[in-house]
């Protein structure tokens, strides 16, 4: 009979910690409202709401300036929700030029923050 194989543990950073501590609270704050406002939203919006998210996912990785998949978008009745930690403050604000120049968005809420920002340098 054999034996389960045992598994050592990765040693995690507290940076990684706190990263991905800070990651779930506005991933749940940003649920949250992106629940509250889907329940009252037709098909065609939540179509067009779709087709918003993959013409800006499309145009985040065209953008030699961005690093797409630091970012998880979610797009809720033309409002886009943009989570993820930037580069640097410059990234962060082109990633919401980008963002609020897609057809049909009517708002961009930015859930991101810069690996510099000194908030996010106060928590470690």
């Amino acid at each position: 009979m054999k034996r389960p194989q045992e598994t050592q543990a990765r040693p995690r950073s507290h940076q990684h910690d706190i990263e991905t501590a800070g990651k779930c609270a506005i991933a749940r704050l940003a649920r949250k409202e992106h629940f509250r406002r889907a329940g009252e939203l037709s098909l065609l919006d939540k179509a067009r709401d779709r087709w918003i998210d993959t013409r800006l996912g499309l145009q985040l990785i065209a953008d030699a300036g961005v690093s797409a998949f630091d970012y998880h978008v979610s797009v809720v009745g033309g409002i886009v929700y943009v989570l993820g930690i930037a580069r640097d403050a410059a990234e962060r604000d082109r990633v919401a030029l980008i963002a609020s120049g897609v057809e049909g968005v009517h708002g961009v809420v930015m859930h991101a923050i810069a690996r510099d920002d000194p908030l996010r340098s106060a928590a470690r």
